[in-house]
């Protein structure tokens, strides 16, 4: 399996789409928005994981592999894959098309526990790429559950994961920005001092900068410790194939013309804030033009407190801590 780690609005769905338009890959994605797992293991752990929270990971992982709802597997575009035949290839996408029908005449319940099935043929079994914006502070979890997958971690501009959460919120689309909760009791808040005191009144640019923080900390030493790898989001949307091109060979993937075509596709035109399709040399510093100096300077006083931050701003003026 090729796990995708990363928080939202880091460019993911566009790079999971990337791994998606591969023949050979079956995508899901965020299967774990629908089945957070609660019954079995925390969001954020206050320590290293134990050996029933890796048992209980695997069973939790069983069922995240398994899971083939509309929103799991029905996300576009859509592509030919090797294991599956043309005409089933027409009924799966049939099926998709129809549960999407469904859940805009309102038959919410049903689009929602229709399972589409892979169709895959007989004797194939697809590589696996899942993709997880809810999965930062279990990926130590994750990985020792399942040694053998292929961990990678994209991780955005502090300042444009912020610029982007906050333009959500603004538009409607995003929740409003949530306090910390459980991710303050875990090792890497202990480790920099954060306690519920330093955040009591702290405004929303401030709660993202902490949460982008603790979030990619809670994820980076696990997937270096499994030889994973570290993405991040503008150096790969600036210059895509540089990057993606290792990063599919050194997973044992070729390089094919379907890749090739929808990663110039995905790049020739701007989209709405969902959208996967993005010019990237306009979205890459967008956030330069959305923040202002004062909030650009508390966003970088706190996530340089670790390398992991710190390296963003490597040569930069703009917003510099006193």
């Amino acid at each position: 399996m090729i796990f995708l780690f990363c928080s939202a609005r880091s460019g993911s769905t566009w790079l999971a789409k990337v791994f998606d338009s591969h023949p050979d890959l079956l995508y899901l994605h965020e299967p774990d928005t629908h089945d957070r797992g609660s019954d079995l293991l925390p969001h954020w752990f206050s320590d290293t994981p134990g050996a029933r929270d890796i048992e209980n990971t695997r069973r939790y992982l069983d069922r995240l592999i398994r899971a083939r709802a509309l929103r799991t597997v029905g996300i576009r575009p859509f592509f030919r894959k090797s294991y599956r035949g043309a005409t089933a290839e027409k009924l799966r996408l049939g099926m998709v098309y129809g549960a999407k029908l469904a859940e805009r005449a309102g038959l919410q319940e049903f689009a929602d526990s229709f399972e589409i099935p892979d169709l895959a043929r007989k004797g194939a079994s697809p590589r696996i790429v899942f993709k997880s914006v809810s999965g930062l502070g279990r990926a130590e979890a994750l990985i020792g559950a399942m040694p053998s997958m292929d961990p990678v971690l994209l991780i955005r501009h502090p300042c444009g994961y912020a610029a982007s959460m906050l333009r959500g919120e603004k538009l409607g689309v995003m929740p409003p920005v949530a306090r910390l909760g459980r991710m303050l009791e875990t090792r890497s808040a202990r480790r920099l001092g954060l306690t519920p005191a330093t955040i009591e009144n702290a405004d929303h640019a401030t709660l993202l900068a902490w949460t982008w923080l603790i979030s990619n900390l809670e994820a980076v030493e696990p997937v270096h410790g499994a030889n994973g790898t570290l993405l991040r989001y503008p150096d790969v949307a600036l210059e895509p194939r540089r990057y993606i091109m290792p990063l599919f060979a050194r997973l044992g993937l070729g390089w094919p013309r379907q890749t090739e075509e929808f990663l110039a596709r995905s790049q020739q035109s701007q989209g709405d804030y969902y959208s996967i399709y993005r010019d990237a040399s306009a979205s890459a510093d967008q956030w330069r033009k959305e923040l202002d100096a004062p909030t650009i300077a508390r966003i970088r006083g706190i996530v340089e407190r670790d390398p992991i931050g710190a390296q963003f701003f490597v040569g930069e003026n703009v917003g510099a801590s006193v």
